[in-house]
């Protein structure tokens, strides 16, 4: 993940900054009590994934500071107090539609992502066809 950022010219170290805190990645055991904070990994999953999952968790716990040299703000469902307090105007969003449906969170952040002059739409899920309706109607 770091090298894909810092192609782009961002350095992840001093210009990104996360809202929330990214679960602990582990490996399934099969007796073991999983805690609620902790990210349950199947075992067949490459140890690539497991490792660049890791180095998310770790980024997630460490980069909170924001200031005006910051380039990307990571935020879940809510305005992180960080941002709040660095005075910060974001520019630009890009928001992920997980699962097909976009999710705001709260009112004030709604308010601050539909109120910046760029917004970018990502979802992994392909669009429904518009050909839907020749299946449900049918002539009789």
């Amino acid at each position: 993940m770091a090298e894909d950022v810092e192609a782009h010219g961002i350095d992840i170290m001093n210009q990104c900054s996360w809202g929330f805190d990214l679960k602990e990645p582990v490996y399934r055991k099969e007796d073991r009590g999983y805690s609620p904070r902790t990210n349950v990994i199947d075992n067949n999953k490459p140890r690539e994934f497991f490792e660049n999952l890791y180095e998310l968790h770790q980024m997630s716990k460490q980069f909170k500071f924001i200031d005006d040299t910051t380039k990307i703000i990571f935020v879940r469902n809510r305005i992180p107090r960080a941002l709040i307090r660095s005075k910060v105007k974001p520019k630009a969003a890009l928001i992920a539609l997980g699962g097909g449906y976009y999710a705001t969170g709260t009112d004030n952040l709604k308010r601050l992502l539909e109120n910046l002059p760029k917004k970018l739409y990502y979802s992994d899920h392909q669009p429904s066809s518009w050909d839907w309706h020749d299946h449900v109607i049918e002539q009789i």
